[in-house]
């Protein structure tokens, strides 16, 4: 497969997704996220350990709620942030560089090390937008007039240990989840930080230097 056609490989953001996952996740701020998670679900399991007051129907739609309602309106206010970093990083960098990336392979991957850099900034788009669409679902579907508001109001009646744990496993994931955007986006200023080093590091190669690197990149052995 030529460079060319590796480009158009992935045909679908869940491709791209499987993909970034293994080469653009970070362990520390998968450790983080999975921390605050361990750590919300055994405060509440000792809460109820104690013999305080369990969590109910009203407190885990309430909290679940306002952590949509956090969520969706730091979603809306970041991504704005994200598309702006990564159009600049886009429009600044030669695009003779973009073609040399693209023809060498990464070290650690069966990839190239543009589909590398690119990666790292569609991980980053592909949660925020999850969770921006989660937390939409929850505000439409879960809102005092949502369709499913009174289907989890009886539920609650009916079985009240199953909106206690199930509530908690909500709060605790979406909290998680949260923190782990707050890391992500961590991550994306660093790898911006490090495009434009990469972009002012080739911006001084004349462009038959450039030229010669990707013809170098062509002819070597595969």
């Amino acid at each position: 497969m030529g460079w060319q056609d590796a480009l158009f490989a992935e045909k679908s953001l869940l491709q791209v997704y499987c993909k970034a996952r293994r080469v653009a996740s970070s362990r520390f701020n998968v450790a983080v996220a999975i921390g605050v998670f361990i750590v919300l679900a055994v405060a509440m399991a000792i809460q109820e350990y104690a013999g305080n007051a369990p969590i109910n129907y009203e407190s885990a739609i309430i909290t679940t709620r306002k952590i949509a309602d956090l969520g969706f309106s730091y979603c809306t206010s970041i991504l704005g942030f994200l598309i702006t970093g990564f159009a600049i990083f886009a429009s600044i960098t030669k695009p003779e560089i973009f073609v040399l990336l693209a023809k060498l392979d990464h070290d650690k991957a069966k990839i190239s090390r543009l589909h590398f850099i690119f990666f790292s900034f569609l991980f980053v788009f592909i949660h925020y937008i999850a969770f921006l669409l989660t937390c939409l679902f929850i505000i439409l579907a879960l809102g005092p007039s949502g369709p499913f508001a009174d289907t989890l109001r009886r539920l609650a009646s009916w079985q009240p240990r199953l909106i206690q744990y199930g509530g908690g496993a909500l709060v605790a994931i979406g909290s998680a989840w949260f923190v782990f955007l707050v890391m992500l986006l961590k991550s994306f200023i660093w790898n911006i930080y490090q495009a434009i080093l990469l972009t002012i590091a080739t911006a001084s190669l004349p462009q038959n230097e450039i030229e010669a690197l990707i013809k170098a990149t062509e002819n070597k052995p595969k």
